[in-house]
């Protein structure tokens, strides 16, 4: 996921609201010309949220990894996967709220789709921890 990200961000896509932080990079808004080219086109220093979702996802894989590997075969079946689910979609559910809408729609409900489909994610993550420390799975 974090180098899928990383792969937005070369490709100047899903990128957040406009900002005043010093980290804010300019993306460029007519790829597809530019790259037959034409001049490119830039926005207002923007949000990276794709490194935002990036770092997010490699901090979870690097701390399920030394997890793993200080606890091995005495973790509980689901805990790892339980965590992995809450981390890595509140983490989402939160970037989301300083990205651009990518479709129309998003602009007229509370929430975005990301967030929407985000949450039954964090849910299933919530079941499988809880199930894991009760020794159900």
């Amino acid at each position: 996921a974090a180098f899928i990200r990383l792969g937005n961000l070369m490709n100047h896509e899903i990128y957040g609201y406009q900002t005043e932080l010093s980290w804010g990079f300019s993306f460029i808004t007519n790829m597809r010309e530019w790259m037959e080219g034409i001049e490119p086109r830039f926005t207002s220093p923007r949000h990276p949220t794709q490194i935002y979702e990036a770092l997010a996802y490699f901090v979870l894989f690097v701390s399920l990894l030394w997890i793993y590997i200080k606890n091995g075969s005495k973790l509980r079946n689901g805990l790892l996967s339980g965590i992995f689910a809450i981390v890595m979609f509140t983490a989402r559910f939160l970037i989301e709220f300083v990205k651009e809408p990518q479709e129309g729609f998003e602009t007229e409900i509370a929430l975005n789709m990301g967030q929407i489909l985000s949450i039954p994610m964090i849910i299933t993550g919530i079941v499988l921890l809880y199930l894991s420390l009760k020794k159900k799975l």
